[in-house]
């Protein structure tokens, strides 16, 4: 067994001065693998310091340490003198009045050079990542995707800190709608190891506002080939999912304006009553208002112009709310009949809410008006 060991094995004959403190020791048994294990020859009968004149101290302090008190040690540590990382495991040898410690040990410094590359990698990457405009993350090799880092850009966007990004704290950065999408396409290539890409999803800036981003991320492996979850990316695509669900703004109305193609992004329910503008004509939208996400809700609001000085109002389903923006004056009418009688708190409250409605999109109007030239 001694002979057919792959680790290194030796017997130390510890040396001490006459204050008890170790400062050398001599090698009494060596394997065969020793040699191959430290770099040294001809070791047996021969002290440390006879061996490698400038060898560390605290050898001879953890061996000592094992022959005084008896105490087993494990321990990784290098020896700058001898260009070496050993991984080693030190117990007393003989009875107790015995000063021999046996070492088992392993040359891991190919393992901890390649460990070092690795960690030297990472901080390039991560130092590279952090000047990336867009958001750059590495997920664990993990199905429910926890993420082990993002890049400052992610910190900066979300404000959050480091350690409140890790995990699956993103559940409470992407809109709740859009985790779901956001497994749809993690967990079918999570199972494959293959690439994917995210459309669009909507991801909370830090000051509470959503904007769309796409997300891609490629598989991750280690240098023994080992899947090692994903690095990817995450990148602003919000001016152009909105571009998809908006149209150009075209102004044809001949005789009366100049005929004008805008590039502008702008609503397309906002089209008609910027011209019903435009043209200083009253306007009926009926789609304005509608709640398309509650379908249990069918109520239409109409905005109108007057062609009286300051007039504005909306119509809905149950009233008839008008105001002068020239003159701090308003009316609110009930539409149909069978309307309970409201309180005075209860007029003031519908009022409130039909006033806002109405400057709201008489202001929009208004400003399509004069910036989209």
């Amino acid at each position: 067994l001694f002979q057919s060991m792959d680790q290194g094995f030796c017997v130390l004959e510890m040396i001490f001065d006459e204050t008890n403190r170790p400062v050398d020791y001599r090698f009494l048994e060596i394997n065969p693998v020793f040699e191959k294990q430290t770099g040294l020859k001809d070791a047996t009968g021969k002290t440390a310091r006879e061996l490698v004149p400038e060898l560390e101290p605290h050898w001879f302090e953890r061996y000592g340490r094992v022959a005084l008190t008896g105490k087993a040690e494990r321990f990784v540590e290098r020896s700058d003198t001898m260009g070496r990382w050993f991984e080693v495991y030190a117990y007393k040898s003989g009875g107790t009045e015995s000063k021999n410690v046996a070492v088992l040990f392993t040359d891991i410094t190919e393992q901890k050079e390649k460990d070092q590359h690795i960690r030297e990698s990472e901080e390039r990457f991560r130092a590279l990542a952090d000047e990336s405009p867009m958001f750059v993350f590495i997920i664990d090799p993990n199905p429910l995707a926890p993420v082990a880092y993002w890049n400052k850009t992610w910190l900066q966007y979300t404000g959050q800190t480091v350690n409140e990004a890790l995990g699956r704290a993103w559940d409470g950065i992407i809109h709740p709608d859009d985790i779901a999408v956001v497994m749809e396409y993690y967990g079918p290539a999570f199972e494959k190891r293959q690439p994917y890409l995210i459309p669009s999803v909507r991801v909370k800036r830090y000051d509470g506002q959503y904007r769309w981003h796409a997300f891609k991320g490629n598989p991750r492996y280690l240098p023994n080939g080992e899947f090692n979850g994903y690095v990817g990316v995450g990148f602003d695509v919000h001016e152009q999912r909105l571009a998809e669900e908006h149209v150009p703004l075209l102004f044809y109305a001949p005789n009366l304006i100049t005929p004008q193609k805008r590039t502008e992004t702008v609503s397309q329910i906002d089209v008609l009553p910027t011209i019903a503008g435009m043209l200083q004509m009253p306007y009926t939208n009926s789609t304005l208002g509608r709640d398309v996400l509650d379908t249990a809700k069918k109520e239409n609001a109409a905005f109108i112009i007057y062609h009286a000085p300051g007039w504005i109002g909306v119509v809905n389903d149950d009233y008839f709310y008008r105001k002068n923006i020239r003159i701090k004056k308003d009316e609110l009418v009930p539409v149909r009949n069978g309307l309970p009688v409201l309180t005075q708190t209860q007029t003031d409250s519908v009022k409130d809410k039909m006033s806002t409605l109405t400057s709201a999109l008489y202001e929009t109007a208004r400003w399509m008006l004069v910036n989209n030239k």
